[in-house]
């Protein structure tokens, strides 16, 4: 088998190719079985597949932006996900990291992807959900203790995937964020106590990268 393309047949009784390589090869008709056109696979017009199943993680950080009880109105975060994703694009997961609210917090959630479609940009929808803890408490207030443990949180919206090889990409997404933080407030003078939840509602801005 030979690839090229045909040039100039001065003798109908021969064909003339050549190949990439500048090579030109001449045959006569009886010699040649037959003749086949197909389109030239270059790198441009050659389709991309991305990964589309099995185990994925996704780490990304990102800034939680609203405002809130806290003077802090842009809120770094980062957290990793552990995904699986089956056929037509949907995932599941779980995942973990850190994040600062009035106090820094470990949130621990399971989440749901559906990806749209697998080619070299994928838009994909997501939903994550679970408890987020407090592992310090917000700043001293005069005559007063607080003891914050953690609560709810849920955070839902769109991104995009910009695929950089078979399994690793680019991730970039905005989501809105609801989280509740349960707290103590103990008067030192008193002992009295106040059970209190603060909640936050913040747009999530986040880059990161799959692998």
């Amino acid at each position: 088998v030979i690839r090229g393309h045909l040039i100039d047949q001065p003798d109908s009784s021969f064909f003339r190719i050549e190949t990439l390589c500048h090579n030109i090869f001449q045959f006569k008709i009886d010699e040649i079985t037959s003749v086949r056109q197909e389109v030239l696979q270059t790198r441009k017009n050659k389709s991309f597949t991305p990964k589309e199943t099995g185990y994925s993680n996704i780490t990304d950080f990102g800034l939680l932006i609203a405002t809130g009880y806290n003077e802090k109105n842009a809120i770094f975060s980062i957290i990793s996900t552990h995904n699986y994703t089956f056929s037509k694009g949907l995932a599941a997961g779980a995942g973990s990291g850190l994040e600062f609210f009035e106090q820094l917090t470990v949130p621990l959630y399971a989440s749901f992807t559906w990806q749209i479609n697998a080619q070299k940009l994928s838009p994909f929808t997501t939903i994550r959900a679970g408890y987020s803890f407090a592992v310090g408490d917000p700043e001293y207030m005069w005559d007063y203790s607080i003891d914050a443990t953690g609560g709810f949180m849920w955070a839902a919206g769109l991104g995009t995937k910009i695929w950089l090889s078979y399994r690793n990409a680019l991730v970039i997404s905005l989501l809105y964020r609801y989280q509740g933080i349960h707290s103590i407030r103990t008067r030192e003078w008193t002992g009295e106590t106040t059970e209190l939840l603060k909640k936050y509602n913040r747009l999530e801005l986040r880059f990161g990268f799959q692998f």
